[in-house]
């Protein structure tokens, strides 16, 4: 057992503490990966290059009709994570494109015939793949007062990366530095929209949509008044729009709490260590720990 392993342990131990009985095995998983990242980075980052030992491309033209083959082939890919993020953007964009020529097939179809496009683009430029929009990441890095980076950060939807990995990424590619942000910060507004700093402090600090067993990225969720947010010029107090009364919600459970059918609506709260509290339309109760999980405190 490596040095790190008994902080490992502790780390899990006290994430758990008077609940462990109600923790499942899914949340239990991501806990132990979390502590193995943090406490041992230089096994996740061997981790991570044994990882590529995997990477291949295979083509398999094996029929599921009686053995023939019926002009249908399968291709799995199996490597670097950004990559293939960029070429299953650039496979959706085409496919997008290709609904005017083909308004007859199915998204699934003009996916497949957006690869044609690619090839067809790769060989007009000389076997160079045509221009596309580049993949975008989010990755969470803390450094020294001296500019030291961590070993260890985080890459939004993913989880744990090691610096070298996301040094590898980021060669040749253009970065955007947000400033440090003050997770201690909570200077309120009176507007309803919240200003970028705050947008992103929520972003990080929840990572994906709270409503429990949601997984939904932050990003790409609404942020939600947890008291419900009343217009100053109409009665409503000064300052509701801060931190502490923000949280992601996808659109679909961000409805679900603003829904006037009691019969369907769920509520919720903020505690003060981060975690929240959820109440359904039959009074069951969940808390959910933002990138943990969701447990039942009953």
């Amino acid at each position: 057992m490596d040095q790190g392993s008994p902080d490992a342990a502790a780390y899990v131990d006290a994430e758990i503490a008077g609940r462990a009985h109600r923790v499942g095995a899914v949340v239990l998983a991501r806990l132990v990966e979390n502590a193995r990242a943090r406490y041992d980075t230089d096994a996740h980052e061997e981790a991570e290059e044994a990882a590529r030992e995997s990477w291949d491309v295979t083509l398999t033209h094996a029929g599921v009709r009686d053995g023939r083959w019926l002009g249908t082939s399968w291709m799995q890919i199996t490597g670097d994570t950004a990559t293939l993020a960029d070429l299953n953007d650039l496979v959706g964009r085409i496919a997008h494109d290709l609904l005017a020529a083909h308004p007859d097939l199915p998204l699934a179809r003009r996916r497949v015939l957006a690869l044609q496009v690619i090839v067809d683009r790769a060989r007009a430029h000389g076997d160079t793949p045509a221009p596309g929009r580049p993949y975008k990441a989010y990755v969470h890095l803390t450094a020294t007062p001296e500019g030291h980076i961590a070993p260890l950060g985080r890459v939004e939807d993913l989880g744990p990366a090691t610096s070298a990995l996301v040094r590898e990424w980021l060669t040749g590619s253009r970065v955007t530095v947000t400033p440090v942000l003050d997770p201690d910060r909570g200077d309120p507004i009176d507007a309803h929209d919240p200003p970028e700093w705050m947008r992103e402090l929520v972003i990080a600090r929840d990572q994906h949509c709270v409503f429990p067993d949601c997984r939904r990225p932050a990003r790409r969720c609404d942020l939600d008044h947890i008291s419900t947010w009343i217009d100053p010029a109409h009665g409503g107090p000064p300052g509701q729009t801060h931190p502490g009364n923000l949280a992601p919600l996808c659109r679909r459970h961000h409805r679900a709490k603003t829904t006037t059918d009691p019969t369907k609506q769920w509520r919720y709260r903020r505690m003060d260590h981060g975690h929240y509290t959820w109440t359904g339309p039959q009074d069951q109760r969940l808390v959910v720990v933002p990138g943990i999980g969701t447990y039942s405190p009953l």
